[in-house]
């Protein structure tokens, strides 16, 4: 997401073959925004979330970029401030049944911020305010380029694994049991 503040990049991605042939459906930028061709409305430029599903349970996972400076973004892209996207009705819908019959069972956000950023606390105070404090939520940050884990909460953490591909950081949790590893 970081490359959004390119217009060339942006045209790269477009292209046939580029980031969004290859990545398709599970492309997910939840606060990143593309002009339509009327210019006039703003529509996710990947998916605003994906559902994963599997053996364990269910995934809610997000993506956010952290905040632009204003003007940063390449023309016809916008960046929603995080604290704008989290009261918009897409991502308050997702949490609706949330504390009484949640449909997933941890949340993964896909974040381009640091360990410790304000913004991953401000999520997950979000989280914990529409699904409880049980709900796993595991942040996958990287911005900072530096090797970092921070323990956020008895159910949640956030990992930054370096930079430039130089670690691979690995987090495992059972999200029915709210168990880290």
């Amino acid at each position: 997401e970081h490359e959004v503040v390119n217009s060339l990049s942006i045209e790269k991605m477009e292209e046939p073959g580029g980031l969004f042939d290859e990545w398709g459906e599970r492309l997910v930028t939840s606060n990143v925004r593309q002009s339509g061709a009327d210019n006039d409305n703003l529509n996710p430029l990947g998916n605003n979330y994906l559902l994963l599903e599997g053996n364990q349970g269910s995934v809610l996972v997000l993506g956010f970029l952290y905040k632009l400076n204003e003007n940063e973004s390449a023309d016809g892209i916008t960046v929603t401030d995080v604290q704008d996207v989290i009261e918009e009705g897409w991502f308050t819908s997702l949490f609706a049944s949330c504390k009484h019959q949640p449909q997933f069972d941890a949340v993964v956000v896909l974040s381009h911020m640091d360990v410790r950023d304000e913004l991953v606390t401000l999520l997950l105070s979000k989280f914990r305010k529409l699904c409880g404090e049980n709900m796993v939520v595991q942040f996958v940050t990287g911005h900072t380029h530096i090797r970092s884990f921070a323990e956020l909460d008895s159910h949640s953490s956030s990992i930054e694994a370096g930079r430039f591909l130089d670690t691979v950081g690995f987090v495992s949790f059972e999200p029915k049991l709210g168990n880290f590893a």
